[in-house]
């Protein structure tokens, strides 16, 4: 997929952190059977060390806001790929207490954070009710970073 720098497709959310809105969309369906085969050989692994984490999301269920600070080195960024059901992603500041930004997320949506946002507080708001035609009843994310 051709992204125009100059579109709606790059959104900024703060220096070192953007939304890339469907940029996993011609992928989607490869990640997705991945996903189910990887989870099928391994039993059900939801983490790669240094790879990727898997969340699965149906609808109430909720991600407080938190930083991603069990890694060793904070240089690298963080990638994380929405599959499925539209979420609110909250994206806050290096402190708890500052307001996040609520940013809408939808199938085929990346949004990658580093740099001076490594630290950022986020999480994702309360899913709403709803069928996704390839994932059903449920909200998939993929985030990765380097754990070591």
């Amino acid at each position: 997929m051709n992204q125009d720098l100059f579109d709606d497709a790059i959104l900024p959310l703060a220096t070192g952190a953007m939304l890339l809105r469907g940029f996993a969309l011609t992928a989607a369906d490869k990640l997705i059977e991945g996903i189910a085969t990887v989870q099928a050989q391994a039993g059900y692994a939801d983490f790669c060390p240094d790879a990727c984490l898997v969340n699965r999301y149906e609808p109430g269920t909720a991600l407080s806001l938190h930083q991603d600070k069990n890694e060793r080195d904070f240089t690298q960024p963080i990638v994380s790929v929405s599959l499925g059901l539209p979420a609110v992603f909250l994206f806050g500041g290096l402190a708890r207490s500052e307001r996040p930004l609520r940013v809408a997320l939808h199938h085929g949506d990346v949004v990658v954070w580093g740099g001076p946002s490594r630290l950022r507080f986020h999480g994702v708001m309360a899913l709403a009710e709803g069928v996704h035609q390839v994932t059903g009843r449920q909200r998939i994310n993929l985030t990765m970073r380097k754990a070591g």
